[in-house]
């Protein structure tokens, strides 16, 4: 192992930019500091047959810390076809970071593991593999990966997280005004634990949502070959989209709901309301279809299972 560090002024600096070469891996650490000082330290885990490969592959790997005017930009280079590629050797690079709060971060590697929190303004990751994990950004996420597992903490602002076969986790977040929070999981669940304004979820996996505050936006999930369990603590002047092609869907709102619902399933299927005071227009059991207001009807409600699935709606 080789240990690699630098401390550099950074007032005037708004955004730190991550580039790896692809042929390497390990962690990024980034927590925040009062001072404006940026400080690295990279440890170079060096996995090689011998001593003398061991220098061979760190010098190989040069790390690089410089300031473009508002940028910090933090480079780990090493050449294509690096002596450890192809072969059971490698090198892991560990970094921690110190920031000062409210930078955005932008970062271009793979197979690394990715421990941030804020307070951050922004922070931008394209990924593969390796685990991400998010806490306490403030404006911005854009998160793109495969075979990631994401965990996102007291996100604001506008969100968007895309991983696949793996679990996206979210606990603690608040859309922006003027844009959809969207979350997309191809053969992966999606669990958010509190979400306030609008949101999109696309996966093939689990939907799991409780503590959605929905007021005057439009909200859309859509599922494929998986159940989704969505609990809404308030509903006002909303619309709200549900796709499914096979179900259960299991929705839990107000009972003091206002909204017009239309729910439908596929040949088969069976859809049950409780505690919602629904005043069906149709009643159509035989066909799989009901439409009905609440309240004034004031929000939407579209519950769609294309297939013989279930639909629960239950009144809190």
């Amino acid at each position: 192992m080789t240990e690699w560090q630098q401390r550099l002024p950074i007032a005037g600096v708004d955004r730190l930019r991550i580039a790896v070469s692809h042929n390497l891996g390990g962690q990024i650490v980034v927590a925040v500091t009062s001072t404006d000082t940026a400080r690295v330290n990279v440890s170079k885990i060096l996995r090689a047959e011998s001593p003398a490969a061991a220098e061979v592959f760190d010098r190989a790997v040069n790390v690089r810390l410089e300031r473009n005017g508002s940028d910090l930009r933090l480079n780990f280079d090493s050449p294509p076809g690096a002596p450890w590629e192809g072969t059971d050797f490698s090198v892991r690079c560990n970094v921690e970071i110190l920031l000062p709060p409210n930078l955005a971060i932008d970062v271009d590697a793979r197979h690394f593991d990715y421990d941030f929190e804020g307070p951050l303004r922004a922070v931008s990751i394209d990924t593969e593999f390796g685990l991400i994990k998010l806490r306490d950004v403030r404006e911005k996420v854009d998160l793109r990966g495969s075979f990631t597992p994401i965990e996102l903490t007291q996100v604001r602002g506008a969100i968007f997280a895309q991983t696949s076969y793996a679990t996206i986790k979210v606990s603690d977040a608040i859309a922006d005004p003027e844009r959809a929070a969207r979350f997309v999981n191809e053969s992966g669940a999606i669990e958010i634990s509190g979400i306030a304004g609008a949101f999109v979820v696309e996966s093939s996996g689990f939907i799991k949502i409780d503590d959605a505050v929905l007021v005057g936006a439009a909200s859309r999930l859509n599922s494929r070959r998986a159940p989704v369990e969505l609990g809404i603590t308030e509903f006002s002047g909303a619309q709200l989209k549900i796709a499914s092609d096979l179900g259960p869907v299991s929705v839990t709102l107000p009972s003091a709901v206002s909204a017009r619902f239309q729910m439908s399933v596929g040949e088969g299927g069976s859809i049950r309301t409780r505690g919602v005071e629904l005043q069906t227009h149709k009643h159509l059991l035989s066909s799989g279809r009901i439409e009905g207001t609440a309240g004034r009807g004031e929000g939407v409600v579209d519950i769609e299972v294309t297939g013989r699935g279930m639909i629960n709606v239950s009144g809190i």
